[in-house]
């Protein structure tokens, strides 16, 4: 197997992992959580959550779209706090 083959089906793996983590935890939970993600942490959770949704028939596109909700609206906040400065 290449190296690229082996990596292809790493991040497929991992994508899989973090969706069923996401799809585990209530809805009401997203915000709290998001808000102790570092700014990298929610790089990548963004990531993960475009990698999720570009495949609508093995992932809950809801859940998906309330944690992009939650994670663009605490960017955004801090893209204005950082204007406000």
């Amino acid at each position: 197997m290449s190296n690229r083959a082996l990596h292809l089906i790493l991040i497929a793996r991992n994508t899989a992992t973090v969706m069923e983590v996401l799809n585990s935890i209530k809805v009401a939970e997203v915000a709290q959580l998001v808000k102790n993600l570092t700014p990298e942490e929610q790089d990548v959770l963004m990531k993960y959550l475009y990698a999720g949704m570009a495949a609508p028939e093995q992932n809950n596109s809801g859940v998906l779209l309330a944690w992009h909700e939650k994670v663009q609206n605490l960017i955004m906040m801090s893209v204005v706090e950082e204007l406000e400065k």
